[in-house]
């Protein structure tokens, strides 16, 4: 009985396996005409991102950081570093642009606060990349 409950397991994780490698390997395949994929950074925790009116990628990370990709490359410096509670699916969770944001320069990063049971907004002023 012990060996057949282990073969179902492991015939589940294998088919499981075969299903979700055919999954990516269709959608590697099916990208729109004109489109393709680019990566253009490492080692990030990445949870979210925006793109400003000027074309930068605002990329949110879990731990608190937000990080800007501009001209091809990410700045020296995050745009800014957020103390936060990331333990499991918390951390800095989003961000958005005002819609004015050209003339006001509003950010608003939504994220758990550490040591509480609460989530905040906030709102930042961007100067240029700070």
């Amino acid at each position: 009985m012990f060996i057949r409950i282990l073969w179902f397991i492991h015939q589940c994780i294998a088919t499981l396996m075969l299903i979700g490698m055919h999954f990516f390997h269709i959608q590697a395949q099916t990208l729109p005409s004109g489109f393709t994929i680019e990566k253009i950074a490492d080692n990030l925790n990445p949870v979210g991102m925006t793109i400003d009116p000027f074309g930068r990628i605002w990329i949110v990370e879990k731990q608190g950081r937000v990080l800007i990709w501009q001209n091809g490359t990410m700045l020296d410096h995050p745009f800014i570093e957020l103390s936060v509670d990331d333990f499991n699916e918390r951390g800095l969770i989003g961000i958005a642009l005002h819609t004015d944001y050209v003339n006001n320069g509003y950010v608003y990063l939504y994220f758990n606060v550490p040591n509480n049971a609460f989530t905040r907004v906030i709102r930042v002023t961007s100067i240029g990349d700070t």
